[in-house]
């Protein structure tokens, strides 16, 4: 089913104006069942033409981020946390409490609010479990979230703009050549 775009825009502007990720998910939820009220917030679009009232939606939603089993047809049934420590544990693991200390969340997910709070607790209850070699306490680990969900994309912008002003073309690699060449291209350039 394709979502109109105005409406497409609207449900993103309600998302990113009222969702949440919980720090305390069955706390609130069982709140929740009790006075869904105290969870209400109203969402109004900027041409007053769409108004929207969201309850507990706006902490389950973004929950099935850490929790995917939440919503059993949905694939890839691995939480955000279990993903970023798999990554880390394919590393050396001189590195690993390095990248503990620099874990950085972008995208459109990155924006709802608590959720580098929330993503430092997972990694830190993942790590009490079952170390891999991490080697470090839960007070080491540093989690930003940009939160511009652009910015990955406009910083590659610069860099690609600064490469090529400074003459430096080596690491930029065209659409041709990617399609020629397919992943071997990057060997080539990294």
């Amino acid at each position: 089913m394709q979502i109109p775009t105005n409406e497409q825009r609207h449900v993103e502007d309600a998302k990113k104006s009222l969702c949440y990720v919980s720090l305390q998910y069955n706390k609130d939820r069982v709140a929740a069942a009790r006075k869904p009220s105290d969870f209400e917030e109203t969402y109004v679009s900027r041409d007053g033409k769409v108004t929207l009232v969201m309850g507990d939606e706006r902490f389950r939603a973004p929950e099935l981020i850490f929790t995917p089993k939440l919503l059993p047809t949905m694939k890839p049934q691995r939480s955000l946390q279990a993903a970023v420590l798999e990554c880390m544990t394919k590393t050396d693991i001189s590195i690993r409490p390095k990248l503990l200390q620099n874990v950085v969340l972008a995208g459109g997910g990155s924006m709802f609010k608590n959720i580098a709070k929330r993503v430092k607790h997972e990694l830190s209850e993942l790590i009490a479990k079952d170390p891999r070699g991490m080697n470090t306490t839960a007070d080491a680990i540093k989690v930003i979230a940009l939160e511009n969900a652009q910015q990955c994309w406009r910083g590659a912008a610069l860099q690609v703009r600064d490469d090529k002003a400074q003459g430096d073309e080596t690491r930029l690699l065209s659409r041709e050549e990617y399609y020629r060449q397919g992943l071997a291209s990057f060997k080539h350039h990294w």
